[in-house]
């Protein structure tokens, strides 16, 4: 039984808990930051997806399958042109889905027209795909060169900045 937000009573609704980690649940349930219960319940159906630098052949279809997403209704669905699909593949993607579908969305600002060029990607996705770790912060894998030049290209906007290199404003400070 569950009680539902704001019921006065516990009743006998069906639910469906999804649930999310970028950790191993038995590890984490092993040492006590995971409640056993929870991890018992969450057991029994276990999907494990590898991260999407691991499954770079997919971003194509993922990106189309955001690009549906975000467009507005009504509008026609933009295609990827094989040159933009190439690019994104050769990115390292630290900031896993959220970040693609990030730059999904401000691929769809920018565009004109029913395709979305590779012109219109972030410079970093253009310039080298390849990571420099300069620190052990998340932000440290990052030159600091790219996240100027992001930075410049969003008109300093940092948290529009931070989403589109997979970061948190904090981490990106």
């Amino acid at each position: 039984e569950l009680q539902p937000l704001l019921a006065d009573a516990l009743g006998a609704d069906r639910c469906r808990i999804v649930a999310a980690t970028t950790q191993n649940p038995a590890v984490v349930g092993g040492d006590g930051r995971l409640n056993r219960d929870l991890l018992q319940q969450l057991g029994p159906l276990t999907v494990h997806l590898p991260p999407v630098r691991r499954r770079k052949e997919e971003l194509p279809v993922l990106a189309a399958f955001f690009l549906r997403a975000h467009t507005p209704e009504g509008e026609t669905v933009p295609r990827l042109p094989q040159e933009t699909a190439a690019r994104l593949r050769a990115y390292h993607w630290p900031g896993n889905l959220r970040q693609l579908e990030t730059i999904v969305k401000y691929l769809l600002a920018k565009r004109a027209g029913e395709a979305i060029r590779s012109d219109l990607l972030p410079g970093f996705i253009r310039r080298d795909p390849s990571p420099v770790a300069t620190s052990a912060t998340p932000a440290g894998n990052l030159e600091q060169e790219e996240i100027a030049l992001t930075l410049k290209e969003t008109g300093q906007n940092r948290g529009l900045t931070a989403a589109l290199l997979g970061l948190t404003r904090r981490e990106l400070a």
